[in-house]
């Protein structure tokens, strides 16, 4: 059962590049990923165990050693070009790691794709990590270890509310890093932080404290920071689905 999307809960999402990858290629770089955010914050690896399914903690812990994650890596069998899983989950169900790597099937729906999810009404220690500067090293981790084109981090309440379950993608929330030199941009309100992020992209801050939908200038702020982009065609580029797509910019 989905949980209440009119409490707000919280997603970073980001594809990339489809690619031919190993098993032990797919967990090297999922042991990278999970080191870089063992180093902003331990408990974001220690307080997980190994998930059997998106919902269904199986209770183990995890080791973020690449030949243990090798181990445990879910592969479609008979289908190599669906790529690598792996589910990592709190044992409460409130915060999880789901990673799909090494696609490199032709159907348009199946990308690369990283999800790190925060269900903090659930779990109330999990507020300690939704915060700018946290959520800003996570986004630095996932750009750097699989070179995303894009990172969003959304209410998913107001996702829902915006997009729809089907949804677009990237979408302005509450945060967002596009590989986009910052000069390029649009003009945005002047209550978003746009700054420099690495040495070819931009990160884009419309709260400086939890995104709700309950507060209307969070809405009305990411609302029009997401028009002013779509305007000069600055998503649609970056968008995984798209037919026409040969890649990313």
């Amino acid at each position: 059962m989905r949980k209440n999307y009119r409490v707000d809960h919280y997603t970073i999402v980001a594809p990339w590049e489809k690619q031919p990858l190993s098993r032990a290629q797919c967990a090297e770089r999922a042991s990278v990923f999970l080191r870089s955010i063992a180093e902003v914050d331990e408990r974001l690896v220690k307080l997980c165990t190994l998930g059997k399914s998106i919902s269904k903690p199986v209770g183990s812990p995890i080791s973020v050693e690449p030949k243990y994650i090798e181990q445990i890596l879910r592969i479609h069998e008979g289908e190599p070009d669906l790529g690598y899983t792996l589910y990592v989950i709190h044992p409460d169900g409130a915060f999880k790691i789901i990673i799909e790597d090494g696609v490199y099937t032709d159907a348009e729906l199946l990308v690369n794709e990283i999800m790190v999810e925060f269900y903090p009404h659930d779990n109330p220690m999990l507020f300690e990590f939704l915060r700018v500067d946290v959520l800003t090293k996570i986004v630095a981790a996932i750009k750097d270890v699989y070179n995303t084109p894009y990172v969003c981090v959304v209410s998913d309440s107001h996702y829902f509310d915006m997009c729809g379950v089907k949804g677009i993608s990237p979408f302005v929330s509450w945060m967002l890093y596009l590989r986009k030199r910052m000069e390029l941009l649009p003009a945005l309100p002047k209550e978003v932080e746009v700054k420099e992020f690495g040495s070819d992209g931009t990160l884009i801050i419309t709260a400086q404290e939890p995104f709700t939908i309950d507060k209307e200038d969070h809405v009305l702020i990411a609302g029009e920071t997401n028009r002013r982009l779509e305007d000069v065609g600055m998503l649609a580029e970056f968008n995984p689905y798209r037919k026409s797509s040969g890649g990313y910019s």
